[in-house]
């Protein structure tokens, strides 16, 4: 009978040093990828002269070509979590996930001019470019393992599934039913 107390004891000792290991591993793997998101100003402060050296222009300027959008992500959890928990003032929501946008702004739309480009979008970015840009909020322990996650290990970013503007549901999830979105890949 001592035997078998032993050999559980060794045993569940050894998936729990096996489990604090990986547990480990992943947060290394999580915290050496660097942030790729241009934060944007302190929360509510008005524009300094530093701000518009830097090329943040706000929200009301990018409402200008981009209404639809804007108007969605006034709706969206995380214009009323930036608003609430973070005390970032609207005016200042696009750039903080977009990066500054004064360059972006000041090609009128010419896709050609260089400028244009300068604007961050997580659905153009590589996988583990626009993940990054959503760890920079995203760290809390529901998400830990994302370093290990069969989803990054297949190159997905969370935009395959999420949407930051007009998601539905706490989950901003693209598909109203999120069973129907994960049945998309997973058939079974």
């Amino acid at each position: 009978m001592n035997r078998i107390r032993t050999r559980a004891g060794l045993i569940a000792a050894a998936l729990i040093i096996g489990t604090a290991a990986w547990i480990a591993v992943a947060r290394s793997w999580a915290e050496d990828k660097p942030a790729t998101a241009t934060p944007a100003v302190t929360a509510n402060t008005p524009a300094t002269p530093a701000d518009k050296e830097a090329g943040y222009v706000g929200a009301e300027t990018c409402a200008g070509c981009h209404s639809d959008r804007v108007e969605a992500f006034k709706k969206s959890y995380h214009a009323k979590y930036l608003n609430a928990e973070k005390k970032i003032e609207f005016s200042k929501s696009c750039e903080t996930c977009h990066g500054p946008g004064a360059k972006h702004a000041g090609a009128g739309g010419d896709k050609a001019n260089a400028d244009f480009a300068t604007i961050k979008n997580p659905g153009k970015l590589a996988a583990e470019d626009s993940a990054a840009m959503c760890l920079n909020c995203h760290k809390q322990k529901k998400i830990t393992f994302w370093g290990t996650s069969a989803h990054r290990q297949n190159g997905l970013s969370c935009v395959k599934c999420h949407s930051v503007h007009d998601g539905h549901g706490p989950k901003m999830t693209k598909a109203e039913n999120p069973v129907e979105g994960c049945a998309s890949c997973h058939k079974k």
